[in-house]
C-alpha cells in the first residue's frame, strides 16, 4: 500500500542534500550515526521506506541522484525493496540507468533488481539503457 506523508518534502530532500554533500558520502549507513538516525525517523513517522513521499520512493530518489550510501542506509537499515515501484511503475533500477550512474545499476542489480520489471509505458531498464 503505498500513500504520501505531511513529511514527504522533508524525506526526499533529506535524501537528495544526503546524496550531493560529501559529509553524508563519507558515513556509514548505520542507524545510530545522527544524519541516518533522523532518515530512519523520519521514514518510520511517515509509514516506511517503501512508501511514496511526495511521488518518490525513497530508494528511487537515492538511485536518481546516484547516492549509494543513502541506499545502502535504506535496504539495510529500513528495508527498502530494491524492486519497488512507484505510482508509475518506475524502479530503482529504472532511476538509476536514467540517471547514468553504472555503479548504482551495479550495486542495485547486487542486490537483486529485477531488469524485467516494466514502467507504465512498458519499458524495461533494458530499454530505458
Amino acid at each position: 500500500m503505498q500513500r504520501s506523508d505531511p513529511g514527504a518534502h522533508t524525506v526526499f530532500s533529506w535524501i537528495y542534500q544526503c546524496c550531493h554533500e560529501q559529509t553524508c558520502s563519507t558515513l556509514s549507513p548505520n542507524a545510530r550515526e545522527t544524519p541516518f538516525r533522523e532518515l530512519k525517523q523520519m521514514l518510520d513517522a511517515g509509514g516506511g521506506a517503501n512508501v511514496e513521499h511526495h511521488g518518490w520512493l525513497p530508494l528511487i530518489a537515492a538511485a536518481w541522484s546516484s547516492g549509494l550510501t543513502a541506499a545502502r542506509f535504506l535496504i539495510h537499515c529500513c528495508r527498502a525493496d530494491v524492486n519497488g515501484t512507484h505510482s508509475t511503475g518506475q524502479s530503482p533500477l529504472m532511476a538509476a540507468v536514467a540517471s547514468g550512474s553504472p555503479e548504482m545499476v551495479q550495486f542495485l542489480l547486487d542486490y537483486g533488481a529485477d531488469m524485467g520489471l516494466k514502467n507504465q509505458w512498458g519499458e524495461s531498464a533494458l530499454d530505458l539503457a
